[in-house]
């Protein structure tokens, strides 16, 4: 319900205006501030100062294999550069070799130089990265913003058949950044799955502080089943339901753009941690306890044993 009830009122779903994309007033806060953290001319400099080699905004003029798709209000989807995520290994691989690595509309994979960008080659690996995030910070306040991480890889979905358009997942995803799903919307996202998770953790430290665990000990910073048992169950519980109130959100409101990335993100990685740990590791800590209890066991025989023995061998008259 607090997943639900923040992501409704707080994130909003993005809606393109004319001037800016709108959502909630949390998001609108995150984004306004990311847009106003630069004058003008703060950002000409910062621009100049950060140009690459995998900017090209179209393919005439700029491209030698053509990236389908490519356009200015879309390039950053395709290039692998600006992903927030990708673009630190790639985006840099690609300022280091004076490249530009795509995923077009079509899930066609292209690496190439852009001649006109040869010149903003570095050789330096340190300077490459600062580069790569100076780049980052320069497009992510602008209204265009970035893409969510990772998202440049729906780009390879080419299947599905969804809605009365019949649209491929990559067709979905290439919409939804269309749109105004960004990386800002991604980040508000990430607040009520932020809540969620300092909601149980803080539930599980009060049940183990008022079972008698001091305080320093109750802290669940780890997921870790020896040290906190049910912890790794509850997080699952509470973002499986937060996960399907997402997925009634996107029923109800008919529209892909309310998806909830880093929640479902969430519930795939507790999901895995949940499925090791019924699967894997509980049997295999229920196996460690019966081997463990039968040997504590087998050791008080074999003790209870040696004592008789002993005493036998004490009473015992030995006759030369």
């Amino acid at each position: 319900m607090t997943f639900r009830h923040t992501d409704t009122l707080f994130v909003g779903i993005p809606c393109k205006t004319p001037s800016r994309v709108e959502a909630g007033p949390l998001t609108n806060f995150i984004r306004g501030h990311l847009e106003h953290s630069l004058s003008p001319s703060q950002l000409r400099e910062l621009e100049r100062a950060a140009k690459v080699p995998y900017d090209a905004p179209v393919n005439e003029g700029y491209t030698t294999t053509r990236v389908e798709g490519l356009c200015p209000g879309m390039h950053r989807l395709y290039s692998l550069g600006h992903d927030p995520l990708l673009g630190l290994v790639v985006g840099v691989s690609d300022i280091l070799t004076g490249r530009m690595t795509t995923i077009d509309k079509n899930g066609k994979i292209a690496v190439q130089v852009i001649e006109r960008y040869a010149h903003l080659q570095k050789t330096d690996v340190v300077q490459a990265l600062v580069t790569q995030l100076m780049h980052f910070f320069s497009d992510v306040t602008t209204p265009a913003g970035l893409p969510a991480p990772g998202m440049a890889l729906f780009n390879l979905m080419q299947f599905g058949s969804i809605g009365n358009e019949k649209a491929t997942i990559a067709e979905i995803v290439q919409g939804m950044y269309w749109q105004g799903y960004d990386f800002v919307q991604f980040c508000s996202q990430s607040i009520p799955v932020a809540v969620c998770e300092i909601l149980v953790r803080f539930a599980y430290a009060f049940r183990k502080v008022k079972g008698g665990t001091p305080v320093k000990d109750a802290i669940p910073l780890s997921t870790n089943r020896e040290k906190n048992p049910k912890l790794g169950t509850m997080l699952f519980t509470a973002h499986s339901i937060a996960t399907a109130a997402n997925a009634g959100i996107v029923a109800f409101t008919k529209t892909p753009m309310a998806v909830s990335y880093p929640q479902w993100i969430a519930f795939a990685k507790y999901s895995y941690q949940q499925l090791r740990w019924v699967f894997i590791e509980k049997p295999a800590a229920r196996d460690r306890y019966v081997r463990t209890a039968i040997d504590e066991q087998l050791r008080d025989v074999y003790g209870d044993i040696d004592e008789l023995f002993e005493e036998v061998a004490a009473a015992s008259i030995v006759l030369g």
